[in-house]
C-alpha cells in the first residue's frame, strides 16, 4: 500500500511540474487539495502566485485551507501573502482574506 501512495505522489508532482493549461493545473491542484499532503504546499504557493489563470490562482489559494495551521510556518505565511497580493493586483478583483496564520491575519477585505 505504501508503494502505491508513493507512486501517486510522484505522478502528482510530475503533473504539477508539467501542467501548462488551465484544465491541467486545475486538475492537479484538486488532487493536491484532496490529498492534503504538506509536501505540496510549495507547489500550491507557486501556482497561487505565478499561474496566468485566475481560476488556478484562486484554487491554489483556497486549497491552503485544507492544511492544519500547525503545519504552516511563517515562510509559508509570507508566501501566501505575496500570492494574495499578486492575484489582487494582477487580476484586479476583490477577495476576502482568510486567516490562515497569525502572522498575516487580515483586518479587512482587500
Amino acid at each position: 500500500m505504501w508503494q502505491t501512495a508513493k507512486e501517486v505522489k510522484k505522478i502528482i508532482k510530475k503533473g504539477l511540474s508539467e501542467a501548462t493549461t488551465e484544465d491541467d493545473q486545475t486538475l492537479y491542484i484538486q488532487f493536491v487539495r484532496n490529498s492534503a499532503v504538506p509536501e505540496f504546499i510549495p507547489q500550491l504557493l507557486d501556482f497561487a502566485e505565478n499561474s496566468k489563470f485566475p481560476l488556478v490562482n484562486h484554487l491554489a489559494i483556497t486549497s491552503m485551507g485544507v492544511y492544519d495551521t500547525g503545519l504552516l510556518d511563517d515562510n509559508v505565511g509570507r508566501g501566501w501573502e505575496r500570492a494574495i497580493f499578486r492575484v489582487v493586483v494582477k487580476n484586479g478583483f476583490r477577495i476576502e482574506l482568510v486567516r490562515f496564520w497569525p502572522c498575516c491575519a487580515p483586518t479587512s477585505t482587500v
